[in-house]
């Protein structure tokens, strides 16, 4: 995964990430989540959905960065996430 922007809070994260994906409102104030095995917070899409494309890294107390899911990044997030809702279903 690469990164391309950082910010000083997870809420500015969360904007940018929410108006790089297209398929929330401008009115939506994202939520996160961590996932067991995986590096990183996620953003709720507003339909409940995970959005996946994009990941927070914490670098310091006063410094997150971006990242975007690359193709080898996928195959090991989405295997993770198999195992998690597997744990969890």
């Amino acid at each position: 995964m690469g990164w391309r922007s950082r910010f000083d809070s997870i809420e500015k994260c969360l904007t940018s990430m929410n108006l790089y994906c297209g398929m929330n409102s401008g009115w939506y104030s994202p939520s996160v989540v961590r996932l067991p095995g995986v590096a990183g917070i996620f953003m709720i899409n507003e339909d409940g959905s995970l959005y996946f494309e994009q990941r927070i890294i914490k670098i310091k107390d006063d410094l997150y960065k971006i990242e975007h899911l690359c193709n080898e990044g996928f195959n090991i997030f989405f295997q993770k996430y198999l195992e998690t809702i597997d744990v969890i279903g």
